[in-house]
């Protein structure tokens, strides 16, 4: 496509302004020469159907200085361009009236809507007070399953909330990126400098130095993502998938 030559001449004049070759560029950011040299010659239709290089692309336009949404959003458009038309189908054969559809509709809603009710709201309550308020809760810092009461603010405050937050030991740059590829923060941490993400999801971290970052989910310390000067990228920043990698 003529617009992916136009993307990929816009990314090597960038690239040249700087003044960098292209194996310089692999080795600062941890990324394959051949994906780059993919990304320069405008091969985006293999790279859009990849998350991973996807991942890669994003960061290598973020270090270019260039801004990352209307190419992910060009990409993004394509991908469902394409899905509908091999999904899309019509049945011009059938008479449906309009009010009938509707009607079925909204039944099949409310049906849904009090199964959830019952079956996840009703039980889960009738479940908690059988247990007398206690709920199990995996402490990450030593890996073991407890039981907190419920009935605490404090533990409600602690345990309940999803604090999750950046503290650096020693300055490191870190770049904080939202599920669409747009920037939520890029900065230098600062040593002892930290940035706290209360109820946020769908975000992720790209850093050029995993060692000097410590991570904790309510007051609770993470193990290390990596060694110092370590390139980081595309980590969940979702409680759960921090557990979850913390305990792998």
């Amino acid at each position: 496509m003529k617009i992916y030559r136009e993307i990929a001449n816009e990314i090597i004049s960038a690239r040249e302004n700087k003044k960098i070759q292209i194996e310089e560029v692999a080795t600062i950011l941890n990324i394959s020469r051949s994906l780059l040299e993919d990304i320069e010659s405008g091969n985006f239709k293999k790279i859009k159907e990849n998350v991973y290089e996807l991942g890669h692309l994003r960061t290598y336009i973020n270090w270019l200085k260039i801004n990352p949404q209307p190419i992910m959003d060009l990409l993004k458009n394509t991908n469902n361009s394409n899905s509908t038309k091999s999904i899309s189908f019509s049945i011009p054969f059938l008479n449906i009236n309009k009010n009938y559809v509707i009607g079925i509709s909204l039944a099949l809603l409310i049906l849904l809507f009090f199964s959830w009710y019952k079956f996840y709201l009703v039980d889960a309550n009738i479940k908690n007070i059988a247990e007398n308020n206690f709920i199990e809760y995996e402490d990450v810092s030593n890996k073991n399953k407890i039981f907190i009461n419920n009935n605490s603010a404090e533990n409600k405050e602690k345990y309940n909330s999803d604090l999750v937050a950046i503290k650096a030991i020693t300055s490191s740059w870190i770049q904080i990126e939202r599920l669409d590829g747009s920037i939520y923060t890029s900065k230098i941490l600062k040593k002892d400098e930290q940035i706290e993400l209360l109820n946020k999801k769908n975000l992720f971290l790209v850093t050029n130095n995993a060692g000097g970052l410590v991570i904790s989910i309510n007051g609770l310390e993470l193990e290390k993502l990596g060694n110092i000067g370590d390139t980081q990228r595309n980590i969940s920043l979702n409680p759960k998938d921090l557990i979850k990698k913390n305990n792998n």
